[in-house]
């Protein structure tokens, strides 16, 4: 194989897994910034509805590493086996963007927790 169809291949086999590898890394980074700003919060403060239900979610998540772990896996696994069934790249990408909601939806919550002030006043 030359030089310009190895890139080729790379481009049509590895590029979505790649970014689905960044986006799982960031979204584990805000997790943990979460989890330390949850700490320093005094979660016996009254909170609002919306924060403690972000709050309940960032917890079920920490108690179920398994759950996010297995969705990393069936969105790789499926941006594998499309292009090697020479599916249209127009439907990679689309599962990407739909398997990518609800990571977008977490880094949310994540970041609003995150973006809590630690003292009230």
């Amino acid at each position: 194989m030359r030089l310009g169809e190895v890139l080729k291949a790379i481009n049509r086999y590895a590029s979505l897994p790649v970014c689905v590898l960044f986006v799982f890394g960031y979204c584990f980074g805000a997790h943990k910034y979460a989890e330390f700003t949850m700490e320093l919060i005094d979660r016996l403060k009254p909170m609002d509805s919306r924060t403690a239900h972000n709050v309940a979610l960032i917890d079920f998540v920490s108690n179920h590493p398994g759950l996010a772990v297995g969705y990393f896996v069936f969105f790789e696994i499926l941006l594998i086996c499309l292009p090697l069934r020479r599916c249209p790249r127009w439907s990679s990408w689309l599962v990407f963007g739909v398997m990518l909601i609800p990571c977008c939806m977490y880094w949310f919550v994540c970041a609003y927790i995150v973006g809590k002030p630690l003292v009230k006043g």
